[in-house]
């Protein structure tokens, strides 16, 4: 044992102290919701700080905006989203649980790979290498930086890759009003881990140079963000204001053959715009479909959950609440 004494005596790497010489490396498992921290990753981590790791570390944490640029990122699922302080209330549950039974955390920050010179050419990986692959979940460069796009790279900003913000619908509030503020050219942001439409009571936060993201009011994050009531604001629907809105919906049916695509027409003939779909089914025949539908405000709810229900076999429709992820879903009965 004299031999290994090391790996159990507390060091210290810098100004931080690990019980240990124990270190869980990044995993990236599929327990997010959206790039979201869910219940069952902070439990997944409390589990192995509970075994005494010295140092846990949060597997694949994008700092790459997935969410309001174009092109999209190719990324993974199951990679935690951290380039917004939206996400800051998931991670500082995950530190304290894992504080709590004495380990530190880490997290491995990641960048999308693909890159061009501009907006007029194609988006490719890339490695400084194509002998060298540029990660896990893209495998083999499709191309080898020259000297002249290195020095690119170098001069374009940190947002990186020429993609735009991207624009959803017709207002750039976001049908938001900012009370006490002009909303002219103020950045409002509806957030994607609560998605809110017209008619949902929101709550506006401040974020750190990115404007003001607005939550539902019984958003899970909202009890994080309040920790900083001088970054927190009042913010309402604008009635006026001609945007269109996305919700998440969940169904629930007994596995037939023509399924999604009598739900997918349900949901059309009901006014809703599906921007994308994902389906799952259990040994028991119990299927799971999970859409993000576009809407002009929450009144079209309603109407779109009863034209879902009335499709054969379909015994569950319902808007998927904040924080229910997709491993929490459970068969209602």
């Amino acid at each position: 044992m004299a031999k290994y004494q090391k790996l159990v005596e507390p060091f210290k790497i810098g100004n931080v102290e690990l019980r240990n010489r124990f270190v869980m490396l990044p995993m990236t498992i599929e327990k997010v919701d959206n790039y979201h921290v869910t219940d069952d990753l902070v439990d997944f981590y409390e589990q192995r700080a509970k075994g005494h790791a010295g140092l846990i570390e949060i597997g694949s944490c994008y700092v790459c905006d997935c969410f309001g640029t174009e092109p999209k990122y190719h990324t993974t699922t199951g990679a935690c989203g951290c380039w917004d302080d939206e996400f800051i209330p998931g991670f500082q549950r995950i530190a304290e649980v894992c504080h709590k039974h004495g380990s530190k955390v880490a997290a491995q920050l990641q960048l999308c790979y693909e890159w061009r010179a501009s907006g007029d050419d194609p988006l490719l990986s890339y490695a400084p290498s194509k002998d060298v692959p540029s990660g896990p979940f893209v495998g083999m460069p499709e191309r080898e930086y020259t000297k002249e796009e290195i020095a690119e790279v170098v001069k374009q900003p940190a947002r990186g890759s020429n993609r735009k913000p991207q624009k959803r619908g017709k207002s750039a509030s976001n049908g938001i009003i900012v009370k006490g503020e002009s909303n002219s050219g103020l950045l409002v942001r509806l957030a994607h881990c609560c998605n809110p439409v017209t008619g949902d009571d929101i709550v506006g936060f401040i974020t750190r140079g990115r404007g003001v993201s607005v939550h539902r009011a019984n958003c899970p994050n909202v009890k994080g963000l309040m920790e900083h009531p001088e970054r927190m604001i009042e913010v309402e629907w604008d009635g006026a204001a001609d945007t269109l809105f996305q919700v998440e919906i969940v169904v629930e049916c007994l596995d037939r053959m023509g399924l999604l695509k009598d739900v997918t027409i349900a949901i059309g003939d009901a006014g809703g715009n599906i921007l994308s779909a994902a389906t799952s089914t259990n040994r028991e025949g119990i299927a799971t479909l999970r859409f993000m539908v576009e809407i002009s405000d929450a009144s079209g709810l309603d109407p779109l959950l009863a034209s879902i229900s009335s499709v054969d076999s379909v015994y569950d429709a319902r808007r998927l609440m904040p924080g229910e992820g997709g491993a929490q879903l459970k068969r209602r009965v």
